[in-house]
């Protein structure tokens, strides 16, 4: 047995030192669990959640898949802040979606409490949101029922089916609206709105502005 020790440690001592950090990397990998035991997901620590807030395991377990579908309810704030994301964000019964990053592709589906905009060129669908903000530019939205929405980007594309009111403080943005029950109100310029029915109250206080029924 002494004959078989010394053995491997002349073995060991051959050894250049890459070689000897490869096997040491490789030691560590199989004590902690990586030769084909399933992982644990943390869902206490999600970076796309609020501080606070409580993680959901499905808004964790899916987080980082490109097109993996994120459930999140009342309470909970999901946020996306990977450029280029494409995924899929499921409300169910509640909880907000803040688009923080640029050029993703968001499904919202179920009825959500609020959507904030900040990123730029995203496309978006939204099934029901409460409330609906954009604050970034040149984003396509379409959202098939809101209660109020406030649009303070510029040159964005805004589609809403049903909703409320709205106020616009951006520019040039083109926003296309189906029912409005309340008020169309638009600060900013250059800005294109039509809707198809209600009778909204129309406040204008803006330049350039094209505000009409179709």
């Amino acid at each position: 047995m002494r004959d078989g020790i010394q053995g491997r440690r002349r073995d060991w001592a051959r050894l250049s030192w890459p070689a000897r950090l490869a096997l040491f990397i490789c030691a560590l990998a199989v004590t902690a669990g990586c030769g084909g035991s399933s992982a644990t997901v943390d869902t206490t620590d999600s970076p796309f959640l609020v501080a606070g807030e409580k993680a959901s395991p499905s808004a964790a377990a899916s987080a980082h898949a490109d097109g993996g579908v994120v459930t999140i309810g009342r309470g909970q704030t999901y946020r996306i802040t990977d450029d280029g994301a494409t995924l899929v964000v499921h409300c169910d019964g509640g909880g907000d979606v803040d688009v923080l990053a640029d050029g993703v592709t968001v499904s919202i589906t179920g009825h959500g409490e609020e959507l904030e905009v900040r990123g730029s060129r995203a496309v978006i669908r939204v099934e029901q949101m409460d409330d609906v903000d954009i604050v970034g530019s040149h984003n396509d939205v379409r959202v098939g029922r809101t209660v109020e929405s406030d649009v303070d980007g510029d040159d964005n594309t805004l589609r809403i089916d049903r909703l409320s009111e709205i106020d616009i403080d951006g520019h040039r943005n083109v926003v296309a609206l189906g029912s409005v029950a309340r008020e169309i109100e638009v600060s900013g310029d250059d800005n294109r709105v039509t809707w198809r029915s209600g009778s909204p109250e129309i406040d204008d206080e803006g330049r350039g502005n094209r505000i009409t029924r179709q």
